[in-house]
């Protein structure tokens, strides 16, 4: 499958509330679009649905390290935070936002 094809079925997935299984399709597409931030966040929230958090947090930095990588710092630090409010006693989230936010 395509990833446009992939996307579209974990869309379909999501809007059925068939968490579980878009979450697979989307970890299949960021296999093919590791470079896609906005899909790591799609997979964050999809993580976070599921009680995922430690998971979801790991997109959401994956998501981060993307957009900062990118240059869109602030984007950055708006996955961050979210991820922040998942697990705010993770100190190495901590030092990360710290880090994009300097």
């Amino acid at each position: 499958m395509t990833p446009r094809t992939l996307k579209d079925k974990a869309n379909q997935a999501l809007a059925r509330g068939r968490f579980e299984q878009a979450e697979v399709l989307l970890r299949q597409v960021l296999t093919r679009l590791p470079r896609d931030a906005a899909l790591w966040v799609k997979h964050a929230d999809t993580l976070r649905r599921l009680h995922r958090l430690r998971d979801a947090v790991a997109s959401y930095r994956m998501a981060a390290a993307v957009y900062s990588g990118e240059g869109h710092d602030h984007r950055a630090v708006a996955a961050l935070k979210v991820a922040l409010d998942l697990l705010p006693e993770d100190v190495d989230l901590i030092a990360d936002l710290i880090r994009v936010e300097m």
